[in-house]
């Protein structure tokens, strides 16, 4: 095994004169990013193929609202539970490299069963096609978080955070105005459902994409591991940032996010629902009320979790550079990272880690509500 190790560390050493690629260097990690924006680029171009299609598509399978709608739902349902079990099965078994792969795999197939069920007209057929499709496509999101967090930190990460959910947008913009320009570039012997199956099989091909894409990162990650896991870094300021990874034990990351997910998901499903049955029953005027109102229950969620934080005095209102202070004095007393995370988040600690905790004067503020 230590001949092994050896050979590993030989072989990347002898790459490392490819500045782009050495997993010392200051580069892979930013081509790694690359890829982690379009690891589910497909998912999110495919997942909005319905709205980019909504007119045709309901004309050419002669479906009602609340039945295209219905895809939407089908798709939101098994995340409630899936995306929760995929973030454990990311954690406990697959790990990120493996569970990436296998879940672009899983939209894969998902977006094919969808383009099949259209082309013969079995609507069934499509919902199973977009319930295998999100059973991917959400746990397919926990990975790409997971794999941010492994590879970036601080500053960095908050910064791959908002790259990753840019390049989510910038997928369902190019969907919106590319899927029905293929529609209609079709030839015209090719008509009604067999019409919308190829537009759609047409569309699988940048879940294609992605899958090469998780194979590309799970290649980059085995180099980045092969030296970092030799060099044994202090991941404990990456599990602290930014919200999620600071607030849950970086080994529980990809169930943390699979469970927004779900909960996510749970949403989608509900709101999809209603919304085909408030567009039939009383047009546009009343559902834009509905989505207003949507937001403003958002708006006060928003506002509940900024009052209680300053009520705790936690660091989500802090700068960025307070919040780092605090952080590097928690580093520098050596605690595991669970208490570093309890310590800063308000959450009970332990007699014996309070007197470590109240050696650091800026944080004296949260002593009181975790000791």
């Amino acid at each position: 095994m230590a001949d092994l190790r050896e050979e590993n560390t030989s072989l990347v050493d002898q790459n490392s004169n490819n500045k782009i690629l050495d997993p010392r260097g200051r580069y892979l990690r930013w081509v790694a990013m690359i890829f982690m924006c379009f690891l589910p680029f497909g998912a999110y171009y495919c997942d909005d193929n319905p709205a980019g299609l909504q007119d045709v598509m309901k004309e050419d399978l002669k479906i009602s609202s609340s039945t295209f709608t219905s895809f939407y739902s089908w798709y939101s349902w098994p995340n409630v539970i899936m995306s929760a079990v995929g973030g454990v099965l990311i954690d406990k078994w697959l790990g990120v490299a493996r569970g990436a792969t296998i879940f672009c795999s899983i939209v894969v197939v998902g977006q094919l069963v969808f383009g099949i069920g259209g082309f013969f007209r079995l609507i069934w057929v499509m919902n199973i096609g977009r319930f295998i499709f999100g059973v991917g496509s959400e746990s397919l999101s926990s990975a790409q978080s997971a794999y941010a967090v492994s590879w970036f930190f601080g500053k960095q990460l908050n910064f791959v955070f908002g790259l990753q959910l840019s390049f989510s947008r910038v997928a369902s913009l190019i969907n919106l105005n590319t899927i029905r320009p293929i529609y209609d570039s079709l030839d015209s012997d090719i008509s009604g459902p067999k019409r919308i199956g190829v537009t759609l099989l047409i569309a699988a091909s940048t879940c294609i994409f992605s899958l090469g894409c998780a194979l590309i990162l799970w290649w980059l990650d085995n180099r980045h591991r092969r030296v970092h896991d030799k060099d044994n870094p202090n991941d404990a300021a990456a599990s602290l940032w930014p919200l999620v990874a600071f607030l849950v034990p970086k080994q529980m990351l990809g169930t943390a996010y699979g469970l927004m997910q779900s909960i996510q998901n749970l949403g989608f499903a509900i709101i999809n629902i209603l919304t085909g049955l408030i567009l039939d029953q009383y047009g546009y005027f009343m559902l834009e009320i509905f989505f207003i109102v949507c937001l403003e229950i958002a708006l006060l969620a928003a506002a509940f979790l900024y009052v209680y934080n300053s009520f705790k005095k936690g660091l989500l209102n802090d700068s960025p550079a307070v919040r780092q202070a605090k952080q590097e004095q928690l580093l520098k007393m050596s605690l595991p990272p669970q208490i570093l995370v309890n310590a800063i988040t308000s959450t009970p600690v332990v007699a014996e880690d309070c007197e470590k905790i109240r050696a650091t004067t800026n944080i004296q503020a949260n002593v009181s509500s975790t000791c």
